[in-house]
């Protein structure tokens, strides 16, 4: 709070004392500054989005095959574990809300999002970077969790695990179980890169 109002008190002397060389550069270090972080959160914003896009689409279309094929028999565990794909997708769906409207109003700061996006980009972005990152870890943990559950006591209930298996390979033109397969390794990975990236944000 001392940091913002000595901050606008500077801006307010340049504005007053425009013959001030001091003053005058001091605002236009904080007008730089401002920019940056805007690029900054606009980059961070982007990338956010695009790994949003990909987890959702990969954990969509394994819960897609699992819908199109559950009918058919053996084709997946009798009491599949669906919510850790849904949990994940979730998250990535939100995520990419959350990021989509940020974008919109950084390209567009006369739209009726910009006022919303400077109080989301300025005091509220600690708090939901914190939460995108929560969020993320959580879906992350009970993914992986389930995964390696599934492995350890060859139940393989949950579709991530269970499309790693011998037995789903051998059913990969029903359920598509390699493609599926890597493609939740893949999740499990950029996942990881997200809450990376909205941690350090």
């Amino acid at each position: 709070m001392m940091k913002e109002e000595a901050d606008l008190k500077s801006t307010s002397v340049a504005l007053l004392n425009p013959d001030d060389p001091r003053a005058e550069a001091k605002a236009r270090r904080r007008a730089r500054n401002d920019k940056m972080v805007k690029i900054m959160r606009f980059i961070q914003s982007t990338l956010g989005a695009i790994l949003s896009i990909i987890i959702a689409v990969f954990q969509g279309r394994v819960y897609w095959t699992y819908q199109k094929t559950q009918s058919q028999p053996g084709t997946w565990p009798a009491v599949p574990n669906t919510m850790p794909t849904i949990l994940l997708f979730s998250v990535a769906v939100a995520a990419l809300v959350f990021d989509i409207c940020m974008l919109v109003a950084y390209m567009w700061p006369s739209s009726r999002y910009a006022r919303w996006a400077v109080v989301i980009g300025g005091g509220m972005h600690t708090v939901v970077a914190s939460t995108k990152t929560v969020s993320f870890a959580i879906a992350a943990v009970v993914s992986k969790t389930t995964f390696d559950y599934g492995n350890s006591s060859g139940t393989n209930g949950d579709l991530w695990s269970y499309t790693c298996t011998d037995q789903a390979e051998t059913l990969n033109n029903v359920i598509q179980s390699d493609s599926n397969c890597n493609g939740q390794v893949s999740v499990y990975f950029y996942n990881s890169h997200i809450m990376t990236s909205v941690a350090n944000g």
